[in-house]
């Protein structure tokens, strides 16, 4: 008996299983390596709307740790900077001024109608950060595949109704593109011989001193055998969803 309902049925599954990987995602991109303790340029790309759904506000939430955030003006976006009070601890001397705020938040909002950004376009959104030597944060400071890792969770809104929360972080060594609900943009702090150089020379990152021994950890812009590890645990992944779906649709029975 031919059974091509069920052969079609298995490549239907294998194509939602690979598409949903596949998926585009918020992404943060660096001008350079970060170097804690100082300015870094970085891209927050959004790929796509919310479906068919055109954008019309991006709300990027920032890890306790950036000192300062000047975000770039986009043609017909408007942009606005929340901040948070700074405890004692965290106050420091800039230009001879106290600053007792730091960034917290930025949200750009769409002007009109004709700048919402359409479901098969892009845009970048520019950002530049100062890192700080003493990287506090509990939740959006982790250690992720034991590379100091800060997370931006961000919320992309379209026009009618429809949300992405781009806000999972990694922890431990979770794959990435497989965070839930969707994973978050991050950036690795790649070395910190800025904050070494000064007093009391040191870099605190999520309450863990680090020394300039773990900078070798780190590695460049782009670690090629740490991208090659990600890639195949997406595979790994997929070949355990396939083999489960293929033992279902050898289970089901079709005319």
């Amino acid at each position: 008996m031919f059974r091509l309902p069920c052969l079609w049925g298995w490549w239907i599954a294998t194509a939602l299983v690979c598409g949903r990987v596949a998926h585009a995602h918020v992404t943060a991109r660096a001008e350079s390596p970060v170097d804690a303790g100082s300015y870094v340029k970085y891209d927050f790309r959004l790929p796509h709307g919310c479906g068919n759904q055109a954008t019309n506000r991006l709300e990027i939430t920032l890890p306790q740790g950036i000192m300062s955030a000047t975000p770039q003006s986009v043609s017909g976006w408007d942009v606005n900077v929340e901040t948070r009070e700074l405890s004692s601890q965290e106050q420091y001397v800039s230009h001879g001024n106290v600053i007792t705020t730091a960034p917290a938040k930025i949200i750009y909002d769409a002007v009109t109608q004709d700048d919402h950004l359409e479901s098969d376009q892009y845009l970048d959104f520019g950002v530049v950060m100062r890192f700080s030597c003493s990287i506090t944060d509990g939740e959006l400071a982790t250690l992720w595949n034991e590379r100091p890792t800060l997370w931006f969770p961000s919320v992309q809104q379209c026009v009618e109704g429809g949300v992405y929360e781009w806000v999972g972080v990694g922890t431990t060594d979770e794959t990435w593109a497989l965070l839930q609900p969707h994973p978050a943009p991050y950036v690795h702090v790649h070395s910190w011989e800025s904050c070494l150089s000064g007093e009391p020379g040191s870099f605190t990152f999520a309450g863990e001193r680090l020394d300039a021994s773990m900078q070798s950890r780190t590695g460049g812009v782009i670690d090629e055998d740490y991208v090659q590890e990600q890639i195949e645990r997406v595979f790994e992944s997929l070949n355990s969803k396939i083999e489960a779906l293929e033992e279902q649709v050898a289970q089901c029975s079709c005319s």
